[in-house]
């Protein structure tokens, strides 16, 4: 059970973390879809 304890709070401070670069993770993300569209 401490390691599933462990596992969800490793998964929480991820979450987090993620929550915190969305903005420029999803700038960054439409950024490279839009080069990808205009190579096409």
């Amino acid at each position: 059970m401490a390691q599933a304890t462990e596992k969800n709070e490793l998964r929480a401070a991820f979450a987090a973390r993620r929550r915190a670069l969305a903005p420029a993770e999803a700038a960054r993300a439409g950024r490279a879809v839009c080069e990808r569209l205009r190579a096409l």
